[in-house]
């Protein structure tokens, strides 16, 4: 799969969800019902490559010390803009 680096943040935030709704309806297919936060998780983007992969060898919590914090504000799918902190401009 190509790397997205040069794909706006919109478009990757979209990949991502299209991805999640994907692997989703393929366990519905086979009579399983995946539960955000139970069966996955969002954890965002960690810079570090593969330094982030040996501390997720660590465990998750080394890598993603904020695990247990309030979920991020979700981004404008469109602009990326975040609706918590400035008016989206597709609003």
């Amino acid at each position: 799969m190509p790397r997205g680096d040069h794909l706006p943040v919109a478009r990757r935030l979209r990949l991502v969800d299209e991805t999640i709704e994907k692997v989703a309806a393929e366990y519905a297919a086979n009579g399983h019902t995946l539960v955000y936060g139970k069966d996955y998780v969002d954890l965002g983007y960690k810079a570090g490559n593969e330094a982030v992969m040996v501390l997720m060898g660590t465990g998750i919590a080394a890598a993603f010390p904020r695990i247990n914090a309030p979920p991020s504000p979700r981004l404008c799918r469109s602009c990326g803009t975040s609706a918590t902190t400035r008016a989206s401009p597709c609003s």
